[in-house]
């Protein structure tokens, strides 16, 4: 049988680094849970908030001080939202109005987006305001002071998170085709030549299959072998009302 292991961490401290940095006491194992409780809420919470604005959150990096939590996100913002998306539903107004953004109560459009004069039907998010909020909800759960700060990320080619992410997306959409969607995937990626491997895995009921298969694609060589190559790894399940699918991707970056 064959010995596997993640291309992340078995290149931890060599090329990587760890996303989570906190120091716990080795005879005080209640504070240690209490710590990694806290980061897995973080980083469910923000996901969540993120990924329901149309947004891609490629790494989370997190680190305690003093008991103050300092997060860095790098986001990477999809594009354009529908207008139906900027009203707020109406069991979460109340919540808005209780953290003090009266104009929910004028105009009853979601605080978090500003609309630009030229286009009426196009809104972007307004990112200074979702994390003085995000803020405000996680302090709540963990008792905690929380300090956020975001690195915008504009190549989606840069990551194997993003690519991942973004391709689960595009297979979630109605009449899914592995071709079409890993097609624009990949036009999304603005440098091409610092890319020297991809490979894609995806498996599951594809395309309205009877049966689960495997599609998949390769670009370049994967040196798996090689612990200083700088290959980045990851793995996201998608949903579909016929099941489930699993994306993976290597990308071997210079």
């Amino acid at each position: 049988m064959s010995q596997k292991t993640s291309p992340i961490s078995i290149r931890l401290d060599n090329i990587d680094t760890w996303d989570s940095l906190w120091y716990s006491k080795y005879k005080a194992p209640s504070v240690a849970s209490t710590k990694l409780n806290i980061d897995f809420i973080i980083r469910d919470y923000i996901e969540n908030v993120l990924n329901s604005l149309n947004m891609l959150v490629n790494r989370i990096y997190i680190k305690e001080l003093n008991q103050n939590y300092f997060v860095t996100i790098n986001l990477y913002e999809i594009g354009t939202l529908s207008k139906k998306d900027t009203f707020v539903n109406l069991n979460r107004k109340k919540r808005f109005l209780d953290q003090g953004y009266s104009e929910v109560k004028q105009s009853g459009i979601n605080p978090f987006y500003d609309t630009k004069n030229n286009f009426e039907k196009i809104t972007y998010a307004d990112i200074p305001k979702l994390l003085v909020y995000i803020e405000k909800q996680l302090h709540i759960y963990t008792k905690r002071p929380i300090h956020l700060s975001v690195i915008p990320v504009s190549n989606l080619g840069s990551s194997a998170s993003l690519l991942g992410k973004f391709l689960v997306k595009e297979l979630e959409k109605p009449n899914p085709s592995f071709k079409k969607a890993l097609k624009n995937t990949l036009s999304k990626i603005k440098i091409k030549s610092k890319i020297r491997g991809l490979r894609v895995n995806c498996s599951g009921r594809l395309g309205r299959a009877p049966m689960a298969k495997l599609e998949w694609f390769k670009y370049g060589s994967i040196p798996l072998t090689k612990i200083n190559s700088r290959i980045d790894y990851h793995y996201e399940t998608g949903k579909t009302k016929y099941g489930s699918f699993g994306v993976k991707v290597w990308l071997y970056n210079y």
